[in-house]
């Protein structure tokens, strides 16, 4: 089967509008040219809107095929109008009696507006998005996590659409369309009531006034029903909001990025299937690149780079980053830079240390990154963490610890985004950390998305899993970060950024470990040692256990807070309680109740807060226990925070 963007098949793209016909063609996913309007009526003859959806092909030449987005009602799977309030004069009719017979694919407008600013415009990096479309109508769309949530006509199901819900008198759509304008102020269209709001004229700014208003009121219902992050707002009335009143705080509109041209991206996007993984063309590298950020640190690599020296690659993360699923080292994305690195500078030798372990997530990255990745003083470093975290304001705090940590050594650092098998990460509070600190970052997330969503790839070509990325995977992530390095080098220096202030805590930036052979207990009393039969096979190599009710073990640490590390087990796990100098004791149950190949490693915040100093920490066995637990604990860590226990 051919794929849909082969270089050989060209894509006539085309936005059916109640006013206009917006079209471009596309070759091998990029815009070759955009065409010129075509007026199309929506309340038009069979004739005219017959006539102009030819018109709008006929200027494209000879396209393979064709990729609509187009207003609902509609049959999307087999092409026909089901509209009775729009385009009404068509209902029941085919497409493909206007379109010559070409072979087409359908999507829902506002489906295609939605799905074209999250791959390519102001949608991307947001978890829960909505997004509609002012124009003749009032659209809406809704994706979580990059998934449309359609109806099993393909139109936005009947809790994300807006323009039929009961509003005031009558419904959304007589307060919030182009008629509603019209009505209060007379004139061909919202581009004229627009033209004189800008002259002042007092009837023009009403009426825009009171379209806001009744829009606003809508969308704050519907965001706080549909629990949005965001809503993006697009279409031709788009722009007369400025003349209406202000967005209310917390709404959390953005405008659309791709204008006229995100419903053409979107139809592209949605249409056809392809077959093979792709290599990062021109689209996906820009979609993958969020950020340069402030480039000067790598200009001083490069420099570094350029003159001859013994420099190391260094990248912190989880077990995307230490290899899992990819057993060729320069295959993985670190092998795949430092071959490039390699290519480009081989006056210099390059070294790599990696620091990722699997099945850890940025709060145990944050309490050994000193140990495990500055102590070997890395010029250049990748943070991935992205499918490790929680997007929960813990995670947040020990993620911008770890980028503390790593920029307060003077590294470069880059930020990469990897994703789950359902298409979510934590790159939206990543990439706000990312941006306050002017980091360079890339989604390998928001590089695939458009096609997993569009059925153009498949997971299983991705991952032999739900989140490890195989071979082919890891070097397509590897090939999007040499092309953030190549837009970096051919940028122009400039004056490198302070550290700015934390954005929303400093809490991790000073860590301390106490683990293997840095722990040393003061008492134990009934907790023995033990260095475990199969020392390659966990991250940790030294553990305490206990399983007599009432076995007590005291340790003292310097800090200002303390966090324990144990094996989470689904068996005969049990409870300890741990208590902090007089402070009132805390329970740690290690019964782990989901599935897990082996003992799952947890990490347990135990006090916060606590006054900068020498604490005194006493573990004590339980004899309570999960009902389908028991009396065995294994401890394996502690750590924590605190700038006294940098020192």
């Amino acid at each position: 089967m051919q794929s849909p963007q082969s270089s050989s098949e060209v894509i006539l793209a085309l936005d059916i509008g109640g006013t206009f016909i917006k079209s471009a063609l596309f070759q091998n996913g990029q815009l070759i040219r955009k065409l010129p309007q075509v007026p199309s009526r929506s309340e038009g003859t069979r004739e005219e809107i017959g006539e102009a959806i030819r018109t709008a092909i006929r200027q494209a030449g000879a396209p393979d095929r064709l990729a609509v987005s187009i207003p609902g009602p509609f049959d999307y799977k087999n092409g026909i109008f089901r509209a009775e309030h729009k385009f009404a004069a068509v209902c029941g009719c085919a497409f493909s009696e206007f379109s010559g017979g070409l072979p087409a694919s359908f999507v829902h407008d506002a489906n295609a507006f939605l799905l074209g600013e999250l791959l390519h415009g102001a949608g991307r990096g947001f978890l829960r998005v909505g997004a509609v479309t002012l124009g003749t109508g009032l659209g809406a769309a809704f994706a979580i996590g990059g998934d449309l949530q359609l109806n099993a006509q393909g139109s936005p199901t009947d809790s994300v659409s807006l323009w039929n819900k009961p509003y005031r008198d009558g419904i959304a759509e007589d307060y919030v369309s182009a008629r509603a304008l019209l009505k209060d102020y007379p004139a061909p269209g919202g581009k004229e009531i627009a033209e004189a709001a800008e002259t002042g004229d007092p009837r023009a700014l009403e009426a825009w006034r009171r379209y806001s208003l009744d829009l606003y009121a809508l969308l704050a219902d519907w965001k706080a029903r549909l629990e949005l992050d965001v809503i993006v707002v697009g279409g031709q009335l788009r722009s007369g909001l400025r003349f209406g009143v202000p967005v209310p705080a917390g709404l959390n509109l953005r405008f659309s990025s791709l204008d006229g041209d995100a419903p053409l991206w979107g139809a592209l996007e949605a249409s056809g299937k392809a077959e093979t993984l792709p290599e990062p063309g021109e689209d996906m590298i820009r979609r993958s690149i969020l950020s340069t950020g402030n480039v000067h640190r790598f200009h001083e690599f490069f420099r570094r780079a350029e003159s001859g020296c013994e420099l190391t690659l260094g990248v912190l993360g989880g077990s995307i980053t230490r290899g899992a699923a990819c057993p060729e080292p320069e295959k993985r994305y670190h092998g795949v830079l430092l071959d490039w690195l390699r290519s480009q500078f081989p006056r210099s030798r390059f070294s790599l240390v990696n620091a990722g372990i699997g099945a850890t997530d940025s709060v145990y990255g944050s309490f050994r990154a000193q140990r495990d990745l500055l102590s070997h003083k890395p010029d250049l470093v990748v943070l991935e963490y992205a499918v490790n975290d929680t997007d929960q304001a813990q995670w947040a705090q020990s993620y911008e610890g770890c980028i503390r940590q790593i920029l307060a050594d003077g590294c470069p650092l880059l930020l990469l985004f990897m994703t789950h098998n359902h298409q979510r990460n934590c790159q939206r509070f990543q990439t706000v950390l990312g941006r306050h600190y002017g980091l360079p970052m890339v989604s390998w997330h928001d590089a695939v998305m458009p096609e997993l969503m569009r059925g153009s790839l498949a997971w299983e070509n991705l991952s032999p899993d739900a989140v490890h990325p195989n071979p082919a995977a890891h070097s397509l992530a590897g090939k999007l970060l040499c092309a953030l390095m190549e837009k970096i080098r051919t940028q122009a220096d400039e004056p490198e950024s302070p550290i700015p202030e934390p954005l929303i805590s400093k809490e991790f930036q000073y860590t301390f470990l106490l683990e293997k052979d840095s722990f040393r207990p003061e008492t134990l009393e009934g907790w023995e040692e033990t260095p475990g039969e199969e020392p390659q096979k966990y991250w940790f190599r030294r553990r305490w256990f206990a399983s007599r009710p009432g076995s007590r073990m005291t340790f003292s640490f310097v800090g200002a807070s303390l966090w324990i590390s144990y094996l989470g087990i689904q068996g005969p796990a049990g409870r300890i309680s741990v208590r902090v100098d007089d402070c009132p004791p805390v329970l740690v149950d290690s019964y782990f109740p989901h599935d897990w190949p082996d003992p799952k490693q947890m990490w347990a915040p135990v006090l916060t807060g606590l006054p900068e100093g020498k604490h005194r920490a006493v573990i004590t066995l339980l004899d309570e226990h999960h009902p389908e637990g028991g009396t065995e604990f294994y401890f394996c860590a502690a750590a924590g925070t605190g700038k006294e226990s940098a020192k």
